[in-house]
């Protein structure tokens, strides 16, 4: 194959993979013999449309743009412009406007064909464009950083750096106030000021900042000083961090500010922190930009620190300078060499020993002693010198070096340091035939182009890679970057794994990485790229394309964060917290600490939505996630699962108080007013917290546990945190066991009633009967209420026992009449059955089923602490039932508050007094004392009595003498089956005649 056809090969290939399309004309015969085919495509035209528009190409361009197109043209065929550039806009078949750059020149000038051939490229620079307006909105913030670039290379001490960068923040930054703050390594942690500028007005004087983990060391400048991480507060107003700081800082104008930490020698030494007038003036892009600005302000404070220590150091370290790579000598003001390096006497092939007894005009491959002198006068008048040079090696071989040179004026000394780079030459010497043609490509291209080394230098970058990492030309990049691996690789495996890859292929290798910019920035590339070979089959050098992604980065970044994060709050999602919990659960375990699930769910949220509408109840939630993030710890994670239930994860806590205190504080800022169409509401939190490894479950189980105590919160009075009770749960098991059992025992017949008979106590004459409930437990055998009737409290199962008795009754009531036994049974009823709705309507409907009963004769016992909890209700509801003839009795009357003011307004018949005053009213005055009053009292209200729990005749003789009329105890009969009470008030009847008899 021909050398030109190999030329042109290799042309073909870097233009496709740069995305340039190749034109040719003929000035002379006008003739296109090279059409940008490809162009048309892409705009979406066929081919024979392409035909067409490439030989008049004015068709397509648009109408405001030919002027520009024609005069870039006309100016370099007059040789006004060394080449032809031009950008211009290209219709599309459908109608859009694309823009397009060509670059081109005419070939030949000189010679027989001169003029005759116009050579050039056209590429897309659409996108290019697009970025060049998004560019100008961080202007501010890059014209900062460029001005600190300089304010450090001007500055001669640290404090007039220091000073220099805050004066640069306000006056160029256009910021309120900016200053420097250094930790102090005391036993308070003390944060010093030692640079500040703008409106200041004793700030300072005051701020009493720490870096302690205190509360005030929870600001911006000591959470950055202690955590080495940048802090941003968006609004002092609102962030509770600030708080020992915020009415000095709100009297000043400062709504927003910024921490930077400071890093000399991988040691936080203090922080930047810059101040504005606005809230919520720091944007994602800015406060990169500011962290450059503290990351070069470190460097400086550090350059500044070690330059000289430094310098010391590597000029007069034999042991560093022995191992270095790089070639070195020290060399009088004559140029003879006083002492060299292993590198420089390997690179020469001279011994240490000859090398120091020689001449540098021995080494010069020139010789020339005249020219050795003015250059080392050059060194003298600048100080130091970079420069390329030959040297020749002791075998007569030409030897490539890239020299630096720096004269010590204290010891009239020149520290000299050589690098070889004859590989380097060589390929560019092999460069050399295909340069003219391969350098408009190479200058011009939109992507990156770079030719390396194997062991990590770079041999040549076009200006759009020098570009793309923040370098002012390719020749800086190439100079300054002596390692790509540790340099431009932020991942230096990344590197040998594309070496890996090129080595192995014969063709184009791909991966993607990430390179670190001039400016201490990250940019996501795309490198394609492939070996060169030499003539003997060894690796001459690697050449390669770079394509900037990060944008394309961006944008999945974006798509991951809409699957993990909730689209309304921004907070991780349900499936981002389950990824964390696993995470927290293991480095709990590993730290062994504690860990808290918290579950919340607002109060009051749903009357948000039903009378401000969704658009406000989303403020709210909002609203509600900032202040949970606010009220947490940086490592800490807050979740929404949906409608109004969110969870937060706190790590890392050795105490119950810690959790108790954030908790706290959590209930605390969630509670606070919110203003929503400028009206103020509120909303708080039920919060149901797991401990990890107390509750040692998985995941899923510790988040139900959570869910589990929320509703206890809810149910115990919202605005609260509940801790997840292990044993609690077990009884809640048991419970919800039992209320199973119940329902099948109210299902299958189970329960049954017992009577006991209540007497006149004159006449020893039965007048009525307390119907008691009984379970016929099959393997409990039988068991009373205090057994059951707790745990059934306040439930469904409470209504429908009550209802089941008020039924039983009443059937047993109609057989008794037909018994001829017509008396009066009362029944207990619940005050969570008496209340419940329908209670009145259903006893009138089962009332309605027995005409027969005469009114009266069905009594319900009420608690008198039921009838105390709500008297109006309660009091409404006995009225409409002694309207269908219920008489109502007041139980355990004496234990509640039994005040005249209630039992005046409460419309019921009889007062029962509870049996541990009747039991002890013999031997206990107080006792005694209170059977008299309530007694009297009942007399007073023409209320009837029934004495409980009556067990000797003494007690019955006393009560009758008190004046109490009814009584009932297990002195007189214990409670039995109804079949049972109708024997038993046969035989009572027969010995009451003869207790009547003997009485007369």
């Amino acid at each position: 194959m021909r050398e030109q056809d190999i030329n042109d090969e290799r042309l073909e290939l870097a233009l496709e993979a740069a995305g340039l399309v190749l034109w040719e004309n003929n000035l002379v015969t006008g003739e296109v013999s090279r059409k940008a085919v490809r162009t048309f495509s892409e705009l979406g035209y066929s081919q024979a449309e392409a035909s067409c528009y490439g030989d008049d190409i004015f068709a397509i361009i648009h109408p405001d743009d030919i002027p520009v197109v024609k005069a870039a043209i006309n100016n370099h065929l007059s040789n006004i412009a060394e080449q032809y550039r031009c950008e211009f806009r290209l219709r599309a078949k459908n109608g859009a406007w694309v823009w397009y750059a060509n670059y081109g020149r005419i070939m030949d000038r000189d010679g027989i064909n001169a003029g005759h051939r116009f050579l050039g490229v056209t590429f897309n620079i659409d996108d290019r464009k697009r970025k060049e307006v998004d560019s100008a909105l961080l202007n501010r913030a890059l014209t900062l950083l460029s001005k600190s670039g300089s304010g450090q290379i001007r500055a001669k001490s640290e404090q007039e750096l220091l000073t220099e960068i805050c004066q640069l923040a306000v006056e160029t930054g256009g910021y309120l106030m900016a200053w420097v703050a250094f930790a102090e390594n005391d036993a308070a942690k003390t944060i010093r000021p030692v640079a500040q500028s703008g409106y200041e007005d004793g700030y300072l004087e005051n701020i009493n900042a720490t870096w302690a983990d205190t509360e005030r060391g929870q600001g911006p400048t000591g959470t950055a000083i202690r955590t080495g991480v940048t802090v941003v507060s968006q609004d002092i107003q609102t962030n509770p961090k600030m708080a020992p700081w915020r009415d000095a800082a709100i009297k000043r104008g400062y709504q927003s500010n910024v921490s930077l930490p400071l890093v000399v020698n991988n040691r936080v030494i203090g922080a930047l922190t810059i101040y504005s007038i606005k809230a919520s003036a720091f944007s994602a892009e800015e406060v990169q930009l500011l962290e450059e600005l503290a990351s070069d302000l470190s460097y400086g404070i550090q350059t500044l620190r070690s330059r000289k220590t430094y310098e010391a150091t590597l000029l007069r370290s034999k042991q560093i300078i022995d191992t270095s790579i790089d070639g070195f000598w020290l060399m009088d003001m004559q140029g003879n060499l006083l002492d060299v390096n292993q590198a420089y006497s390997k690179l020469t092939g001279y011994s240490v020993d000859e090398l120091q007894s020689m001449h540098l005009v021995q080494l010069d491959a020139h010789g020339n002693p005249e020219k050795l002198k003015a250059h080392l006068a050059e060194i003298i008048s600048r100080g130091n010198l970079s420069f390329e040079a030959q040297h020749r090696h002791k075998n007569g071989k030409l030897i490539n070096i890239d020299v630096s040179a720096t004269f010590l004026r204290e010891e009239n000394e020149f520290v000299v340091f050589c690098r070889d780079i004859t590989e380097r030459k060589f390929a560019e010497e092999n460069l050399r035939e295909s340069k003219e043609k391969y350098h408009s490509v190479f200058q011009n291209s939109p992507a990156g182009i770079f030719l390396a080394t194997y062991e990590g230098r770079f041999l040549t970058v076009n200006p759009a890679f020098a570009s793309m990492l923040n370098y002012n030309s390719p020749e800086e990049l190439v100079e300054q970057i002596t390692d790509i691996n540790t340099q431009i690789y932020c991942d230096s495996n990344k590197r040998a794994t594309l070496i890996s890859a090129m080595l192995k292929s014969g063709g184009w290798s791909y991966i993607e990485a990430d390179f670190y910019r001039k400016d201490g920035g990250i940019i996501n590339v795309s490198i394609k790229g492939r070996k060169v070979l030499n003539s003997d089959g060894t690796v001459a050098y690697f050449e390669g394309f770079i394509e900037d992604i990060t944008d394309r980065k961006q944008h999945e970044a974006n798509l991951s964060r809409i699957a993990h994060f909730d689209a309304l709050t921004g907070i991780p999602n349900r499936v981002l917290l389950a990824d964390r919990m696993k995470q927290a659960i293991s480095q709990t375990s590993r730290e062994q600490n504690m860990m808290a699930i918290c579950y919340l769910d607002l109060d009051g949220f749903k009357a948000i939505n039903d009378t401000l509408g969704h658009a406000a109840g989303d403020r709210v939630l909002i609203e509600v996630a900032n202040r949970i993030g606010n009220a947490i710890r940086g490592g800490d994670t807050v979740a929404r699962l949906g409608g109004d239930e969110f969870v937060v994860l706190l790590l890392g806590q050795k105490k119950g108080a810690e959790c108790v205190a954030t908790l706290k504080r959590l209930l605390e800022a969630i509670s606070k007013p919110i203003t929503v169409k400028d009206k103020a509401v509120s909303v708080s939190a039920s919060i149901g917290v797991s401990i990890y490894p107390l509750d040692e479950e998985d995941p899923d189980t510790l988040l139900r546990h959570a869910d589990q105590a929320m509703y206890i919160a809810k149910q115990t009075g919202k605005n609260r945190f509940y801790i997840y009770d292990l044993e609690l749960d077990k009884r809640a098991r048991d419970q919800s066991a039992f209320l199973t059992s119940f329902r099948h025992a109210l299902e299958n017949d189970q329960f049954e009633l017992h009577y006991q008979p209540k007497i006149n106590l004159l006449t020893r004459e039965l007048v009525g009967a307390e119907a008691l409930i009984r379970w016929k437990h099959p393997e409990l055998g039988l068991l009373l209420p205090a057994d059951f009737i707790r745990q059934i409290e306040n439930t469904e199962l409470d209504i429908e026992l009550g209802e089941w008795v008020i039924a039983s009754v009443l059937e047993q009531m109609h057989q008794w009449r037909n018994e001829e036994l017509n008396i009066e049974v009362s029944i207990n009823i619940s005050g969570f059955h008496l209340e419940s709705v329908g209670f009145v309507e259903n006893l009138q409907q089962q009332l309605s089923m027995y005409p027969e009963i005469p009114n009266g004769k069905l009594q319900i016992e009420v608690l008198e602490t039921v009838a105390l909890k709500d008297i109006g209700a309660v009091s409404g509801i006995i009225s409409s039932c002694r309207k269908l003839g219920i008489g109502f009795a007041l139980d355990d009357f004496g234990t509640g508050y039994s005040s005249l003011s209630y039992l005046s307004s409460l419309p019921v018949d009889t007062l029962k007094i509870d049996q541990s005053f009747v039991r002890d009213m013999l031997v206990d005055k107080g006792d005694l004392a209170i059977v008299q009053g309530i007694i009297a009292l009942a007399r007073a209200f023409e209320r009837r009595t029934v004495a409980e729990g009556i067990e000797t005749e003494e007690q019955n003789l006393t009560l009758l003498n008190m004046g109490c009329e009814l009584g009932q105890g297990y002195g007189i009969a214990r409670p039995m089956l109804a079949s049972e009470l109708v024997y038993w008030q046969a035989k009572r009847t027969s010995i009451n005649k003869k207790y009547l008899k003997g009485v007369a």
